[in-house]
């Protein structure tokens, strides 16, 4: 079977399954998870199941991620949409931003006492 054709069922299947919920697990894996799926993609590669030149995982992971955020921020009828902060009106006169969702409450109070907890802990 010629390379690219194996390199193309490759990216098909295994890579597919791989990307196609790593947005919603990648955060919370263990770096020895990290690790072994680095190890499997590296393996791959070097078998010759994937281009030599491929990304590492996290990198892929990080793309996936960005093409999942990016497609639910263009388009209205996207089933995460709901799940996004309200959008607000700018102004034309204003620095244009990433996206336009209202940003939650900050909340500097308990970051101030957290700061200063953990400043005392370190001083004694």
């Amino acid at each position: 079977m010629p390379a690219v054709t194996l390199q193309e069922i490759a990216r098909a299947t295994k890579m597919a399954w791989l990307l196609y919920t790593a947005p919603a697990w990648w955060g919370f894996a263990h770096t020895a998870d990290r690790q072994r799926i680095e190890c499997l993609v590296q393996r791959m590669a070097r078998m010759g199941y994937l281009p030599s030149g491929q990304s590492d995982a996290k990198t892929l992971v990080t793309n996936a991620e960005n093409r999942l955020l990016t497609a639910a921020n263009q388009r209205h009828y996207h089933v995460l949409r709901s799940l996004f902060p309200p959008v607000i009106t700018r102004h034309p006169d204003l620095n244009p931003r990433p996206h336009d969702f209202s940003l939650p409450y900050k909340d500097d109070h308990n970051y101030i006492k957290l700061s200063r907890v953990l400043y005392r802990s370190l001083k004694h």
